[in-house]
């Protein structure tokens, strides 16, 4: 019985763990039909629309020996240069963003509803790609860390320590950045995923070389090939070694390290490049029979005939690096051009070649290899269609302006010099600019003194181009530099540039007060004293240089002022009035000078002046009628002829007897009535005011009516 009982309690846990197992069985089995595998589907879809997106890969890499490319493509802002090309771009993503939104759906019902089953990892990973793939740096970063931190040991850990490690570089976080890729080292060399390892040495590689620091970008590649217990991995990680000597331009430890490529076991494609790059390095060094023999090996073994191409590319980079016959390499050229076409290799050598023209200012050549190095995909793709627009555009604003600045000089009539010469200005201001992003510093100097020379002198906008000049040659000339600020701030204070070079110079903001004021106040003194000329004068500078300030339009107002009422220059004051007018219309003076104006442009003319510009009579009399116009308007003087009208209270009749004043005044206020008796109301009807024919006004007893005499408004009003 004890054993019958033994064997039931046996049963019974055999039992529970069966039905327990059977229920994490299950749970596994729907989450991953229902939830999981259309998670991987949609993910799987995804990445092949990108991968159709993106564009071919050759078999053989393509190195560029040239140190400053990356400086030249950096940004301040945004991700670093080496992480551009790991970013989806919305154009790549556009058929598949409702995958990717379906997959952290999907993602987020796993977690929530079947947190128990052996899916959440890769649901968690799956989500934080999808987050990446979007753009969404930090959800992504997030996910990322949820899976690293929950399940350090996953067999999904290394990919998320490596996209963890991505976020960080793409928000430009460096720091998290390291440390995150040494995690990444360290879990894939534990998990043996080789292919994490190898896409973390080169973002390690990358960022080293984006920092400066040449010799850690190449100490990773250096652990790995030491570590490595695998001859093909191990010729991998040496190839990328040397290639990275070869890009920073180490080509004598390059060829080294390109060599011992060969001694582990390299694929066709790693030893076809080794051979190449081993060539083009002694070619740069200059050790022609060396390459000669190299690439005539691969000339004429027979398996590396498809690869053709580049190794006719390592023979234009052998001739040019001779330069002993320049005709002979551009047959060379022409040849590649029908020979092999879109070869990768043969872009990158029109990119250098492209450069050796641009360093000799020979810029129209430069632009016609940049041209054509920009028709293909390769690590210069970026820097050749920069370099060709930008010499395009300054081959056309040069030109542009040289041709302006010719017709100045042959231009008699002076229309539109001004804007002919402020605009020419801008044109060689703009091939500064452009010389200036290029870093041809004295080019950048030669182009801003120009623009400045050129720029008419009175225009605002002018302080652009000898501010600009100014910063350019502080470095070298720091004395003329600041001559040139103190110029800036004294002619265009009012402006942007004017304020920058008062701090530059440690002005304070009463400088601008206190200029302003000085020149104006000046104007006023030798007004009251006289010196009209020179009042002009400054008040003309305060207007110029200060045009934003208050006084400016009171200024022209008392330019105007002169000229009208001390000089009687009416065509001059009717100009300094319209310019006023034009420039500050919504100033009290412009306002007041409005009717005079008009006035003066008509006296000016000739012309009869309208009736609404005509002058009213200087001297009016008040009628004696309590509504003045209206035709036999009741008067205000009491008719002495009617019995019934009392006698009105005089001043006598206040002091002697007051009590009967009051008494009388009471009678009148309580019978209101008998008041308007001897009113006529039809005389006062307001129906009759436009009716009349009575003047508005007459002119003082004895005077003539052709004796009025006009007096035009007062423009002389001080504010």
């Amino acid at each position: 019985m004890r054993i019958f009982e033994l064997h039931k309690k046996n049963y019974l846990g055999i039992f529970a763990l069966m039905f327990l197992l059977g229920c994490q069985t299950f749970d596994n089995f729907t989450t991953y039909f229902n939830t999981y595998y259309n998670m991987e589907r949609l993910m799987d879809k995804a990445e092949d629309e990108f991968d159709f997106m993106a564009f071919d890969v050759r078999d053989i890499a393509v190195y560029v020996p040239d140190p400053n490319l990356k400086e030249r493509e950096d940004y301040s802002l945004g991700p670093p240069p080496f992480m551009k090309d790991l970013i989806i771009t919305q154009r790549q993503r556009q058929a598949v963003e409702t995958k990717l939104d379906s997959i952290i759906i999907k993602g987020s019902k796993i977690l929530a509803y079947k947190s128990k089953t052996d899916y959440v990892e890769g649901a968690i990973f799956l989500m934080a790609k999808s987050y990446f793939y979007q753009e969404e740096w930090r959800p992504s970063e997030i996910k990322c860390s949820e899976l690293v931190d929950k399940y350090p040991n996953s067999d999904f850990s290394p990919d998320a320590h490596l996209l963890f490690a991505k976020n960080s570089l793409i928000q430009r976080n460096f720091y998290t950045g390291k440390i995150m890729l040494s995690r990444t080292v360290d879990i894939a060399w534990q998990k043996k995923r080789y292919d994490i390892l190898s896409e973390a040495f080169r973002l390690q590689a990358e960022l080293s070389l984006y920092e400066g620091d040449k010799e850690e970008a190449l100490r990773p590649y250096r652990q790995a090939v030491a570590q490595s217990e695998d001859n093909e991995l191990a010729a991998k990680w040496q190839l990328e070694l040397a290639a990275l000597l070869y890009r920073i331009g180490e080509f004598e430890k390059a060829k080294n390290e390109f060599a011992k490529v060969r001694n582990f076991s390299p694929t066709y494609e790693g030893l076809f490049e080794s051979y190449l790059y081993e060539a083009q390095s002694y070619a740069r060094l200059k050790n022609f029979e060396k390459s000669n023999e190299l690439l005539t090996h691969l000339e004429e073994d027979s398996k590396f005939e498809e690869w053709m191409g580049y190794t006719y590319s390592g023979r234009l980079t052998e001739k040019r690096m001779k330069a002993d016959d320049e005709e002979k390499l551009e047959f060379m050229e022409n040849h590649s051009d029908t020979a092999f076409v879109n070869n990768l290799l043969i872009s990158t050598y029109n990119f250098e070649r492209g450069m050796d023209f641009y360093n000799s200012n020979n810029y129209f050549k430069a632009q016609q290899y940049f041209s054509k190095a920009r028709n293909q995909r390769t690590p210069v793709f970026k820097q050749s269609s920069y370099m060709f627009k930008s010499l395009s555009e300054l081959r056309y604003k040069v030109k542009s302006a040289d041709s302006y600045l010719m017709r100045l000089e042959t231009d008699t009539t002076g229309t539109n010099n001004d804007t002919i010469r402020y605009n020419t200005a801008l044109l060689y201001f703009e091939a500064g600019r452009i010389h200036e992003e290029l870093g041809n510093i004295d080019s950048v100097k030669y182009y801003y003194e120009k623009s400045y020379k050129v720029a008419p002198k009175n225009m605002s906008e002018t302080s652009r181009f000898l501010y600009s000049y100014a910063r350019v040659i502080r470095e070298d000339d720091a004395y003329k530099s600041d001559s040139l600020y103190e110029a800036v701030a004294d002619n265009y204070a009012m402006t942007e540039y004017g304020r920058d070079a008062m701090k530059i110079l440690g002005f304070t903001d009463e400088f601008i007060v206190d200029t302003v004021q000085e020149l104006f106040s000046s104007g006023m003194k030798l007004k009251k004293i006289g010196d009209y000329n020179f009042a002009i004068k400054q008040f003309y500078s305060a207007y110029q240089r200060f045009p934003e300030h208050k006084l400016a339009p009171r200024s022209l107002y008392n330019i105007g002022w002169i000229y009208e009422r001390d000089f009687i220059n009416l065509d001059s004051a009717i100009f300094y009035y319209s310019l006023l007018i034009e420039k500050y219309p919504n100033s009290e003076y412009a306002r007041e000078m409005m009717l005079p104006l008009a006035q003066m442009k008509s006296l000016s003319s000739g012309e009869e002046l309208p009736d609404s510009l005509k002058y009213k009579p200087k001297y009016v009399t008040k009628e004696k009628e309590a509504l003045k116009g209206l035709p036999n308007a009741i008067s205000t003087t009491p008719n002495q002829n009617n019995p019934n009208l009392k006698k009105p209270i005089t001043p006598d009749d206040l002091i002697n007897n007051p009590n009967k004043a009051l008494e009388e005044g009471e009678n009148i206020i309580s019978k209101p009535i008998e008041m308007l008796k001897n009113i006529d109301f039809d005389k006062i009807n307001p129906l009759n005011l436009f009716n009349s024919d009575e003047p508005e006004t007459e002119l003082p007893p004895g005077e003539n009516q052709n004796e009025k005499e006009n007096i035009p408004a007062d423009s002389t009003k001080k504010k």
